[in-house]
């Protein structure tokens, strides 16, 4: 029988954890069911502004987190403080 993957409460615990450590503000995540067949989708929003340079560091860091759990691409949504309008396509 193959090794069992982290489903959805596994990848809320690291991301809730970077939230609390303030490395990230909010995210969302591409799950629809109790455990993804595929690698996840996740978006987060840093903390603050960032630089390009900054929204790599935090992207990485992010990745690095999960990667311990299971395999996931993340995004970092840069729209906050941004003057034009957002559409939401999850």
């Amino acid at each position: 029988m193959g090794a069992r993957r982290p489903g959805w409460g596994t990848v809320n615990a690291v991301l809730n954890r970077l939230v609390a450590e303030g490395v990230i503000a909010a995210f969302r995540t591409s799950f629809s069911g109790p455990r993804p067949e595929l690698d996840v989708h996740v978006i987060i929003t840093p903390a603050e502004s960032v630089t390009d340079a900054k929204a790599d560091a935090i992207r990485s860091r992010v990745e690095t987190a999960l990667a311990e759990h299971m395999p996931a691409t993340v995004t970092v949504d840069r729209s906050r403080g941004s003057s034009r309008p957002q559409v939401c396509t999850f």
